[in-house]
């Protein structure tokens, strides 16, 4: 398969030129190609144009919701938001993706890590002590309900990134799909969820949500422990069901 890319020429001029194969993958490493599902501009554009195309999207989205909702500025009075503690969440964050991003370069990568555990552990603690903390950490103790909620939500967020991440390197790395292939695969949760959400809302409406968020949560585990079954053999179908 021909990967091609976008080059500019003289003239500020924009032709599709075709790439040579990249270099096999060495010892320890894996080679991942990824595709688009509907227009395949990956493989005109490069792997940053699923980020590019996905932001695209989303701003074309927000321009309606701009222009013709109605809204009224308010500007928040001094001191709203803590300075302080907005810049400890976002060392810490980039401190720990960072150190996971480099774990295999060694003490460098795990020393990001810890980095970053200990400046969540330091937010954590100064939300306690300040006046109007970003993250009221008092009330989300005393409130059960949102706390477990929150706690389920971010499980399902991990398990998320899980199945789309983890299972395209399985469809590419394990079983040798194209990307194409895994592209279309991983859809069908994103449709899946399109489809079903307009019908649990108004299923919400007739049962007790926590019935129907159970019921969720449950097709969730379900599902990731079909995923811990997958192996060299599996069907794409089991796949795509997981």
């Amino acid at each position: 398969k021909l990967m091609r890319a976008l080059q500019l020429l003289e003239n500020r001029k924009v032709a599709v030129v075709d790439l040579p194969d990249p270099p096999p993958p060495g010892p320890g490493e894996v080679q991942v190609r990824i595709g688009a599902v509907a227009l395949n501009h990956i493989d005109v554009w490069g792997w940053r144009a699923v980020f590019i195309a996905g932001g695209a999207v989303v701003l074309v989205l927000l321009a309606p919701i701009h222009f013709m909702l109605r809204a009224n500025w308010r500007r928040p009075p001094p001191r709203a938001v803590h300075l302080p503690s907005t810049l400890l969440a976002v060392a810490a964050m980039l401190a720990l993706v960072g150190g996971a991003a480099t774990l295999r370069e060694g003490a460098l990568g795990y020393a990001g890590v810890i980095l970053g555990l200990v400046l969540a552990v330091l937010f954590v603690l100064l939300q306690r002590r300040v006046a109007q903390p970003l993250l009221d950490v008092d009330l989300l103790m005393r409130n059960g309900v949102l706390r477990n909620a929150l706690f389920v939500q971010w499980l399902l967020y991990c398990n998320a990134f899980g199945s789309v991440f983890l299972l395209s390197l399985h469809m590419q790395s394990v079983l040798g799909h194209a990307a194409n292939t895994a592209g279309l695969v991983l859809a069908v949760s994103t449709l899946l969820m399109a489809a079903l959400a307009p019908f649990a809302g108004r299923l919400a409406d007739r049962i007790q949500p926590a019935r129907v968020a159970s019921v969720g949560v449950a097709v969730v585990l379900l599902a990731a422990l079909m995923a811990t079954q997958l192996d060299a053999g599996s069907h794409l179908l089991t796949i795509g069901a997981v």
